[in-house]
């Protein structure tokens, strides 16, 4: 790859380890797949998809095999969105996995689950997702390879619906993007945003944007738009806005996707789109602050699943294992919006952090339990010290908790034995006394996820004006319309990423009937990026590039570690084989056993 700065050009050779590139200007990110070259004349399409996590992917794989011409635009130089990082855990209705084990579901079971705890869901798209989930969403991934090889009972579901798969959130997106890449007629153009949808005589018949990293003006023409931006859970303003149910927290983790910040809200406003459901919110409250970000704005989700949660008086406040749908309005009284998970050595083993990214338990022994955020200390004396609660109020808390644990019932929250109801997560281990030095103290915040609400669609995905009519030409699937509004207030847990497929899957259809047969495409590799410099202040251009090449300095590799097209290495004659990055991502987004 070659990178140029103001005074000169230079390459990265292949046996050269990263740890020796001390100082690069501008770099291309890590899965580039675009040249970098401004288009003067627009560039004219069937279908423009913006956006490609879940819905845009599946969206431009409908439309593309059945004909269409489709560009997929992206901020980022990565595909998947926020999901490719996320647990990737679907809720699916009965399906196999489910039968092999007993588990008797059903749509209707499925959609009075959606009804009873989403309070107020759209009734229409829980109805139609739990009739569809089992053919259009399960068995087309596993068709095309992926495996669920666990089921799970989240907050809200009568039964086992929670299907994983072994590679999590990757595991569920890249044979999507694998198949779009393999598809005549479907183009990526990446590090490029969306700035305005173009409108004319009340219909949409494109967009215009910038290439981040030249900071050329693009423009796209199209018969369709199809918006796929995500949600808005990682623009701390608009969270508090419309924060639901009173006061928000006074801090907040942010923890969606980097570019999950409302973007899509603004371009579909502009075109006349009604906006619904924006303080209907899923945010969790296991959130710690992400030790790999330097603006202490972004957290993690990690679970120790052994804790008591105290607060600033050292005294245990609400059932730490209950869904956040019943813990929030407790958390967000809290002095400084901070308390502390209690736990002791034992209980760090049962340590859950979400995501791709933390899959690697060395990982997050060095990164989360190596922050100096954590405490530990050999008494729980010490441990109230240091992070300043009283010692005697924190050490009864303890004591407490543990005579609940041994009588088997917890008299003051309903965490264990008789009364927990299905607010309550399911027990995935028996209550753990707190006893075994050392003790640990981690602080905890409520960490932003997913918006349940956005841009207003109807039942095909059209988006709709203030009056209830389509905007010709609009279509919006995924976070960007609240998947529909089909979780109501609260989530299911599994309802988000599958919903958006479907969403995508319906447009894709809708656009275009009757699928055409025709021989795969071959993947051509396009040139590598070279960069004067990029956008003033988008630090989105190259997020990912100083995300993945931190771990490839932690661990000293060298570029061929993950750029096999590398070897041998020619700057004149380097180019992006996008298919095989594609298995270049399981380097740092997979767990051990899968790699």
């Amino acid at each position: 790859m070659t990178y140029r700065t103001a005074a000169r050009s230079f390459s990265v050779a292949k046996d050269i380890p990263m740890r020796q590139i001390t100082r690069i200007a501008i770099v291309a990110g890590a899965c580039c797949a675009i040249s970098g070259q401004t288009h003067v004349s627009p560039i004219t399409t069937d279908v423009v998809v913006i956006g490609a996590g879940p819905g845009g992917l599946s969206t431009a794989l409908e439309a593309g095999q059945r004909g269409l011409r489709v560009t997929v635009v992206d901020m980022s130089s990565v595909f998947g969105g926020t999901a490719v990082i996320s647990e990737g855990a679907l809720a699916l209705v009965d399906t196999p996995l489910q039968r092999s084990q007993g588990i008797h579901d059903s749509p209707d079971l499925a959609f009075q689950d959606f009804v009873t705890w989403g309070d107020d869901p759209d009734l229409a798209w829980a109805k139609l997702y739990a009739e569809r989930s089992r053919v259009d969403i399960h068995d087309w991934l596993t068709a095309m390879g992926v495996r669920f090889t666990s089921l799970r009972t989240p907050a809200g579901n009568s039964v086992a619906r929670y299907h994983e798969n072994p590679e999590r959130g990757y595991g569920v997106v890249k044979p999507i993007y694998r198949e779009c890449l393999r598809t005549e007629g479907i183009t990526f153009e990446w590090n490029t945003r969306i700035t305005n949808l173009t409108v004319r005589d009340g219909r949409v018949i494109g967009a215009t944007g910038v290439r981040l990293r030249t900071g050329a003006a693009v423009e796209f023409r199209a018969q369709t738009v199809v918006m796929a931006t995500g949600g808005f859970q990682s623009n701390a303003a608009l969270v508090r806005q419309h924060w639901p149910g009173g006061p928000a927290p006074d801090r907040i983790l942010l923890g969606s996707g980097v570019h999950s910040t409302g973007s899509g809200l603004d371009l579909a406003a502009k075109a006349g789109a009604a906006m619904t459901g924006l303080d209907r919110q899923w945010n969790y409250t296991w959130g710690f602050p992400d030790p790999r970000d330097r603006t202490g704005t972004r957290g993690v989700y990690i679970r120790i699943m052994s804790a008591i949660w105290v607060n600033q008086r050292g005294e245990r406040f609400v059932d730490e294992v209950s869904s956040a749908k019943l813990q929030m309005a407790d958390i967000a009284r809290q002095p400084s919006g901070r308390y502390w998970a209690i736990f002791d050595a034992p209980g760090k083993a049962s340590t859950v952090t979400a995501g791709t990214d933390w899959a690697d338990p060395a990982r997050v022994e060095h990164l989360i339990f190596g922050s100096p955020l954590v405490t530990s200390a050999p008494a729980l004396l010490d441990l109230a010290r240091a992070i300043g609660v009283p010692e005697d109020r924190l050490v009864a808390s303890v004591e407490r908790y543990n005579r609940h644990v041994e009588s088997g019932r917890d008299e003051d929250f309903g965490r264990f034995g008789a009364g927990r109801d299905r607010g309550q997560l399911p027990l995935r281990r028996a209550p753990q006394a707190i006893r075994q030095r050392p003790f640990y103290a981690m602080p905890l915040y409520v960490l932003t996820r997913k918006s349940m609400g956005g841009v207003r669609i109807d039942a095909s995905s059209r988006v709709l004006t203030a009056r209830g009519e389509p905007i010709p030409g609009l279509f919006a699937v995924g976070e960007v319309s609240g998947f529909g509004g089909l979780n109501g207030k609260a989530g299911l847990e599994g309802t988000f990423i599958a919903p958006s497929m479907l969403q995508g899957r319906m447009v894709g259809r809708l656009l275009a009937p009757s699928p055409i047969a025709r021989p795969l495409a071959s993947v051509a590799s396009v040139p590598a990026a070279t960069m004067d410099s990029p956008a003033a202040n988008e630090r989105c251009v190259t997020w990912h590039f100083e995300r993945v090449h931190r771990v490839v300095l932690d661990r000293a590799w060298t570029c061929t570690r993950c750029h096999k097209e590398l070897a041998p290495f020619t700057a004149a004659a380097h180019r992006i084989d996008r298919m095989s990055q594609i298995d270049t991502c399981v380097t740092c987004h997979v767990t051990p056993q899968t790699r």
